[in-house]
């Protein structure tokens, strides 16, 4: 079945809200703290690896023969921002923001400091969120 633009862009939106409500659920983390300094602490080790599933399907691509185009959800949520259909007065600014400024907090690198005493070394890792 072939969709219009407009479809495709219904079914991403669905699909990307489902995906964070499932991870962003008062049901699986308790949050601790005030903004902008706020931290998350998972109820259980089973909601933090219910969280981590969801979180790597958001991450990852979607199955293309349903949508005619192989992208991550947060791709497609960049290019529905790019080109909304449901645009009114702005209304898309502020997913356009979130998105880039998630999508620049995943593509940063980190420093991590690490000591591997079983062979007697300390280092240095620079990890990338994606």
């Amino acid at each position: 079945m072939k969709f219009t633009a407009t479809e495709k862009e219904v079914i991403i939106l669905k699909a990307v809200i489902e995906l964070i409500d499932s991870m962003v659920n008062f049901e699986v983390f308790n949050l601790y703290g005030d903004d902008p300094h706020s931290e998350i602490g998972f109820r259980t080790m089973t909601h933090q690896k219910y969280f981590n599933i969801i979180l790597v399907d958001f991450l990852s691509c979607f199955d293309e023969k349903k949508l005619g185009k192989k992208q991550s959800y947060l791709d497609a949520i960049r290019t529905i921002c790019q080109s909304p259909n449901f645009n009114k007065s702005s209304s898309t600014e502020n997913l356009k923001k979130s998105t880039e400024e998630f999508i620049i907090w995943l593509e940063q690198e980190v420093q991590v400091k690490t000591e591997l005493p079983s062979i007697d070394n300390k280092t240095s890792l620079l990890i990338k969120e994606l």
